[in-house]
């Protein structure tokens, strides 16, 4: 957080340990990272289980329709959708709110403002941080504690950056939890083989099979590749939104925003319309393959935005 960037034991304990060992990774975990996650879980599992009811015969049934349409169905839940896209986009503000005061605290870092619980101890701490300077020859030998301080504050204003960036990842979120935000959409495709298991395998004939393949790897996608861009995107324009300050840059965030939302709609459509021409066609034919192709294009996106710093 910004305030454990803030204080002269916790800067000095990190700063010490980069300085020591360079070629270590170090990564922070920000105090926001579990409410972010855990909102992005909660999101996502409200957004399966309306697919889920969706997916119910008795409920079209209700609404008045013998049976379930697979246009309505794409209706409803890119509506849901929509929902928790604006959801998560307001956890995102928040957290790139945290992180922009996380990067200007250590920016902002000097020693002889840094908090210390008691203060007696800064005047050892400062005599350690002199030493250690001197020590790993980041400042003259005769230099003295001033000097020495001084050096530091450039030490952490230079290096603890670079840890945050790497922490944080080109996005703002590393890959893993993004994607651990969702994964309740994965799990549905335990539900439904358990469900064909129930049934018993013998009564599935190859159509069936095909369905089965084409939701698995609709949700696998979903899952890995749709979701985790559509938090890249959302991280953008919430980094842009907390930046907009005139009324081009308005301009630009209401475009931008306007072309996400029209991607990530394009992208479900397309998938949901591939999904259920696979699903309805005899034989593995041109829709798998575009079904397919769309699959690998999206991973190769998602992989690139989240590609190690």
């Amino acid at each position: 957080s910004d305030v454990y960037l803030s204080r002269l034991w916790t800067v000095y304990e990190l700063a010490s340990s980069i300085a020591l060992s360079p070629s270590t990774k170090v990564v922070l975990l920000p105090l926001f990272l579990p409410q972010l996650v855990l909102r992005g879980l909660s999101f996502s599992f409200i957004f399966s289980s309306v697919v889920k009811i969706f997916e119910l015969q008795v409920v079209w049934e209700r609404l008045g329709s013998g049976t379930t349409s697979s246009t309505l169905q794409c209706i409803a839940q890119v509506i849901m959708l929509l929902s928790a896209v604006g959801g998560v986009f307001w956890t995102q503000i928040r957290w790139e709110r945290q992180r922009g005061c996380i990067e200007a605290s250590v920016q902002a870092f000097r020693i002889a403002d840094a908090e210390c619980l008691v203060e007696t101890d800064r005047v050892v701490v400062q005599r350690n941080i002199a030493s250690f300077m001197r020590d790993l020859c980041l400042v003259e030998r005769e230099a003295d504690e001033s000097e020495a301080l001084t050096a530091f504050d450039g030490l952490v204003q230079q290096e603890i950056p670079r840890v945050l960036t790497a922490s944080f990842g080109r996005v703002g979120v590393r890959y893993r939890y993004a994607a651990c935000m969702f994964v309740s959409v994965t799990l549905l495709v335990p539900d439904r083989i358990g469900a064909v298991l129930h049934d018993g395998l013998a009564g599935i004939d190859s159509q069936e099979a095909k369905g089965i393949l084409a939701m698995v790897i609709f949700c696998i996608t979903g899952h890995l590749a749709i979701a985790p861009l559509a938090i890249a995107m959302l991280t953008f324009l919430a980094r842009s939104l907390l930046k907009a300050c005139n009324q081009r840059d308005w301009l630009f965030l209401a475009m931008a925003g306007l072309a996400s939302i029209s991607f990530l709609i394009l992208v479900l459509s397309s998938m949901y319309y591939l999904r259920f021409s696979v699903e309805s066609n005899a034989t593995f034919g041109v829709p798998f393959l575009l079904y397919l192709i769309e699959v690998v294009l999206l991973f190769a996106i998602t992989g690139f935005l989240y590609r190690p710093l």
